[in-house]
């Protein structure tokens, strides 16, 4: 009788065992995996719709001051920290495409040495609302898929003259017809890219540095 109850015991502890383990390396990692992915779609559909909004409010103000964005976007993306020192920022960007009509608008001739931009994508305003920094000190960097116009070329409101965009090398946009949108002489488009690091903690964010991002075209 006390050879089977000992056989009892020594069921039931293994047992136990089997579940501490089960516990530890399936369902534990299960769970934290399955918040962690939780908590990253949230934030990629909340990215998702502020860059939309922001990339809407560029497209039919496109004279709104850099300010009056930063006040409002910020308004709207209070969960973001979209400020200088936040966790995120966004890229409005206007581009258009420069045919021979454009270059002869401006008095210059239509050639590649008076007007060098001639059939290429330029940007002619670009504005960046929110902590810009994060996108130099990424690993990897997160900039715009477009490319950044040299500051030089920009006044206060990051508009850029004909004078710059159809002679400056620097005004030049990058990866624009990947996107397969076309545009013609007169024809703009907006662009609104937003980047942001989780505001939550994450389990591995020392094995990565997530980055949630997306675009919109207007």
């Amino acid at each position: 009788m006390s050879s089977q109850t000992a056989i009892y015991y020594r069921e039931r502890g293994s047992a136990l065992v089997e579940f501490v383990l089960c516990m530890s390396l399936f369902w534990v990692p299960l769970f934290f995996g399955m918040a962690v992915l939780g908590f990253g779609l949230v934030r990629a559909l909340e990215i998702t719709q502020i860059c939309r909004d922001a990339g809407h409010i560029y497209a039919n103000t496109p004279a709104i001051s850099q300010a009056s964005l930063q006040t409002l976007l910020s308004s709207l993306a209070t969960s973001m920290n979209l400020t200088n020192s936040g966790n995120s920022f966004i890229v409005l960007s206007t581009i258009t495409y420069v045919d021979a009509s454009d270059c002869q608008a401006a008095n210059l001739s239509a050639d590649s040495t008076n007007c060098p931009n001639m059939n290429n994508y330029v940007f002619m305003r670009q504005v960046i609302i929110g902590n810009s920094t994060l996108g130099l000190t990424g690993t990897p960097a997160f900039q715009s898929a477009f490319g950044t116009p040299a500051s030089s070329i920009q006044d206060s409101s990051g508009s850029i003259s004909p004078a710059n965009y159809l002679t400056s090398s620097n005004a030049l946009v990058t990866n624009f017809p990947a996107t397969g949108i076309t545009l013609v002489h007169g024809q703009v488009s907006y662009v609104s890219e937003m980047f942001a690091t989780p505001l939550q903690p994450i389990v591995w964010s020392q094995l990565s540095n997530p980055v949630v991002s997306a675009r919109s075209f207007f």
